[in-house]
């Protein structure tokens, strides 16, 4: 279970959304044409409570102060809901050589695998995130288990054959909002706080 500070775990509301930079035309017949500018972020909305026995008041303002809004730091990634339940696998590969835009990767495994439509993922040796498009469950072939990996955004970075896909336990790094927090308190002591956060890109 995701947990903010390895402390506080991660309630509703809860939010992750994706930003791209699209530009929308339409034409004198209606025909609509979008351009993606290969530009993409996630953003992310967490809420945590605490309570009087506890320091998240004192964690957090410690955390604003060595980070602020320019240092970027990691956090435990929000999956969606049951997306926990299906995922099978271990040492998840990429198969081949693969450059930026590419959406779709052949990748491998020994043992058996099937990755959810919804995880978030990242690649061994980079910190871009990424959500999983379609389910894929690996099938038997030549002593190995094989499958096709489609994510969204596509592939901002070259990556190179044999790095492991990162399905578990999975971290997204990120900046504070600058309209980061709103508190609950009761009592003079907070109780509750929804954390906004931006992926570093």
């Amino acid at each position: 279970m995701p947990k903010l500070f390895d402390k506080y775990q991660y309630l509703t509301p809860l939010s992750v959304t994706s930003k791209e930079s699209v530009l929308l035309s339409d034409s004198i017949n209606l025909k609509r044409k979008a351009v993606r500018k290969a530009a993409q972020r996630f953003e992310f909305v967490i809420t945590v409570k605490g309570g009087k026995d506890d320091s998240l008041n004192s964690d957090l303002m410690a955390h604003y102060m060595k980070y602020s809004l320019d240092l970027p730091f990691y956090i435990d990634v929000p999956q969606h809901l049951y997306t926990e339940k299906s995922i099978l696998g271990s040492n998840i590969s990429v198969s081949n050589s693969q450059n930026r835009g590419v959406s779709a990767l052949a990748i491998s495994s020994n043992f058996p695998f099937n990755i959810p439509a919804g995880r978030f993922i990242t690649f061994e040796g980079s910190d871009k995130l990424y959500s999983v498009t379609e389910a894929v469950e690996g099938e038997y072939s030549s002593g190995s288990y094989i499958g096709t990996l489609n994510i969204s955004p596509p592939l901002q970075t070259t990556i190179s054959a044999a790095t492991k896909v990162e399905i578990e336990d999975v971290k997204a790094l990120v900046f504070n909002e600058v309209d980061n927090a709103v508190f609950n308190y009761s009592g003079g002591i907070v109780q509750e706080a929804s954390l906004k956060f931006v992926e570093n890109v």
